[in-house]
């Protein structure tokens, strides 16, 4: 006689977890269940701004048990199959790991904690059946801060992409900057140039700094973790209109200020791309101990 199916018992411990892991998430995150074949990806959860999409997801995997997970020294012995899996999406795939007995959930974000710590302390890690992740013990769902560091890591995909549109906005910026200069400095130019031309070649530099100003002044917005506020770029772009306006060359302090400003903007495209660089990211981790993941 045949024999009905029966539930098993780390199904059922997995699907108590995603119980948790459905009241833990903020009204703004829409959480979307999946079906077919499991090949690791159990939910997948968008961010909603005042109800509007946003296109900022992260791909779930859901793990439980019904023991205490050690609050010290939060791991999971993970396949390293779903390590290799996760690497193939540029979408944040995230390992949840709860315990029943507490009602506690731990994540990591798996393809960042790859690159940060695997590949540098588990060199031969991709040749094992398993790895043993350990969670930042601050990586809590239950965290006050925990579903902002979740869209942060969310929106990163898409701020990488903003990244190369502002590197590309500022191509050039420099030398221009340099050309500015020299048009200033009166012993770049000789006799024979008078105050009329040099004054053409400065504005014409100017115009176009102020456009390259404009342009990544809108992808700048973009970026949430940048050191430079809306009016630092609005008294940036007034001083450009006051020289513009004012048809003469700036005053030393009115020059020294332009200068400032547009080298701390391109000074950016160093800070931010570190942001995205994982040896940046690594030393990091070995000087603090601080973890985007």
């Amino acid at each position: 006689m045949g024999q009905l199916p029966k539930r098993g018992l780390t199904h059922e411990i997995d699907s108590e977890t995603c119980k948790i892991v459905d009241r833990s998430f903020e009204k703004s995150w829409e959480i979307r269940e999946l079906t077919g074949h499991d090949f690791g990806i159990d939910k997948i959860v968008e961010y909603f701004d005042d109800g509007v999409s946003t296109g900022n997801m992260l791909l779930l995997q859901i793990k439980g048990t019904k023991d205490i997970i050690d609050e010290e020294k939060p791991h999971f012995q993970m396949p390293v199959k779903t390590l290799l899996y996760s690497e193939l999406f540029t979408t944040p795939f995230i390992l949840i790991y709860g315990s029943l007995e507490n009602q506690v959930c731990y994540y990591l974000w798996l393809q960042e904690y790859i690159k940060v710590i695997l590949n540098y302390d588990k060199p031969n890690w991709k040749k094992q059946e398993t790895v043993n992740v350990h969670f930042p013990k601050t990586n809590k769902l239950s965290q006050p801060n925990a579903q902002q560091h979740l869209l942060y890591i969310a929106q990163l995909p898409t701020q990488k992409d903003n990244w190369i549109d502002f590197y590309l906005s500022l191509d050039g910026f420099e030398y221009e900057l340099e050309s500015l200069c020299e048009y200033y400095s009166n012993d770049f130019f000789d006799d024979e140039v008078t105050l009329k031309e040099k004054k053409k070649h400065f504005f014409i530099t100017i115009e176009s700094i102020e456009r390259r100003i404009k342009k990544s002044y809108k992808i700048f917005q973009k970026f949430s973790f940048i050191n430079f506020t809306n009016e630092n770029f609005n008294d940036l772009l007034n001083l450009v209109k006051k020289i513009k306006q004012s048809k003469t060359l700036p005053t030393n302090y009115e020059f020294e200020h332009l200068i400032a400003y547009c080298k701390l903007i391109h000074s950016h495209v160093i800070g931010i791309s570190q942001h995205y660089s994982t040896s940046f990211s690594r030393v990091l981790y070995e000087i603090d101990k601080s973890t985007k993941f």
